[in-house]
């Protein structure tokens, strides 16, 4: 089955602007739903921020050791949207091995992991700047889903919106 964008087809896009942010817009209007996230999911009290990020510790240990740069690690997720969608994650017994600080995730889940012991869990709300920023989502939904059928992006890309902040409830593996 060919898909939906044939190889070496010409798009012509028609795009209409319905309206303009500025930067400063979007970041004032992501702080205020995150903001709104946080009220509704405890207390100011409850979140720390953190190089940009908020953390709430919902296992938190009174010492342990931190992942070091390049150290290789494993984490369970739920990575969800503020309104608590999810968008991906490790289900069961499954789990995310990656090498922290390696770059191979986005910079808010390292900052995040980075403030974790071994063995404690937290809920992080990482704000767009340091998760996708722009991403994919900027294409077409069409042109997206293409690409995620095609392998070119990963299946989270075509959901996650353009400058939409995430939120991971993760716990650092022993």
């Amino acid at each position: 089955m060919v898909g939906l964008i044939a190889p070496n087809d010409v798009l012509d896009i028609s795009i209409q602007l319905v309206d303009i942010l500025t930067d400063t817009d979007q970041l004032l209007q992501e702080e205020i739903d995150i903001n709104e996230y946080i009220l509704e999911n405890g207390t100011t009290d409850d979140f720390d921020l953190s190089q940009g990020i908020y953390i709430n510790k919902t296992t938190e240990l009174d010492s342990g050791r931190l992942a070091g740069i390049g150290e290789d690690i494993e984490i369970t997720y739920v990575g969800t949207f503020l309104n608590g969608e999810p968008f991906d994650g490790t289900f069961g017994n499954e789990t995310f091995p990656y090498t922290f600080g390696d770059g191979q995730v986005i910079t808010g889940l390292d900052l995040g992991v980075g403030e974790l012991f071994f063995g404690e869990s937290a809920i992080i709300v990482i704000p767009s700047g340091l998760a996708y920023s722009g991403s994919a989502h900027v294409m077409p939904p069409l042109i997206r889903g293409e690409l995620v059928t095609r392998n070119v992006i990963p299946a989270y890309a075509g959901t996650i919106g353009a400058f939409e902040p995430l939120v991971f409830d993760l716990t650092l593996l022993p």
